[in-house]
């Protein structure tokens, strides 16, 4: 049977649209995941720690509260006293995930024992662009600093891989190219007693559960996802819809981010 030119073409076009779309959905996925703000690192700590902060004293210190006119100062008080409140009240450190965005260069690596193919296997190493050997992530909410202490972020940044995101992701990347990590945790304790001198300053400390780890490319493809076993992602599910039956070599594999286990 012969087929004409011009429906050749359109196949062609409709390849190409399906794959802009994609692209689009994941650079829109990518985007849209907002990184937690300051206020919401320290609202978390004090909610995980059991412990209500001194809002008013954080609205007295803020700039908008301090520029304004003495004659409305009250209700600026008011307002922002009520906005910290319920956020405080309606946050879960159980459901509400705390959401970190950062550049790292990551570097996947063959390792051959032997000379045979079928010893060989394959890792993901990756390093933060800016601090290459921090182990937590800073923050500083007016004169309070803060740093997420993720358990296993070290293990979670050199961790093995499949063949096959071995491939993708070699065929995607090099070692100078720095690409966004995205890590989403869920607080697991904070220490009230006392901050904690890291790197020469007094910090306090939230210990976090990693839930999932995203690399994405500068151009908004996903090169490699890490979950935990129980947890679905966006992306994850929506390849799932995408595919309902996916190969055994699918990059989106589930349970590769070491669950914690019982914490005491």
């Amino acid at each position: 049977m012969k087929i004409s030119n011009r429906f050749i073409l359109l196949l062609f076009a409709l390849f190409v649209g399906i794959t802009n779309l994609l692209s689009a959905q994941n650079a829109y996925a990518q985007k849209s995941l907002t990184a937690s703000t300051d206020e919401e690192i320290i609202i978390s700590f004090y909610k995980t720690g059991n412990s209500i902060p001194n809002f008013s004293r954080w609205i007295k210190n803020t700039a908008p509260y301090i520029h304004t006119p003495w004659a409305i100062r009250e209700k600026i008080h008011e307002e922002e006293l009520y906005r910290l409140q319920l956020a405080y009240q309606t946050y879960n450190p159980k459901k509400d995930h705390l959401i970190v965005k950062t550049k790292v260069h990551v570097e996947p690596i063959e390792i051959s024992p032997t000379k045979s193919d079928t010893d060989k296997t394959y890792k993901i190493t990756s390093k933060f662009a800016n601090a290459p050997n921090a182990l937590y992530f800073p923050y500083q909410y007016l004169d309070e600093r803060i740093v997420i202490m993720p358990y296993h972020l070290e293990d979670n940044m050199n961790t093995e891989i499949e063949k096959a995101d071995f491939d993708f992701i070699d065929q995607k990347t090099d070692s100078t190219d720095k690409v966004t990590a995205i890590f989403r945790m869920q607080p697991h304790s904070a220490d009230l007693t006392r901050p904690h001198k890291i790197d020469g300053l007094e910090q306090w400390v939230l210990m976090t559960k990693i839930i999932s780890i995203e690399y994405w490319a500068e151009g908004g493809e996903l090169l490699w996802e890490n979950t935990v076993p129980w947890y679905d992602s966006k992306n994850t599910t929506d390849i799932k819809n995408l595919y309902k039956d996916r190969p055994e070599d699918s990059k989106f594999k589930k349970g590769r981010v070491k669950p914690v286990g019982p914490l005491k």
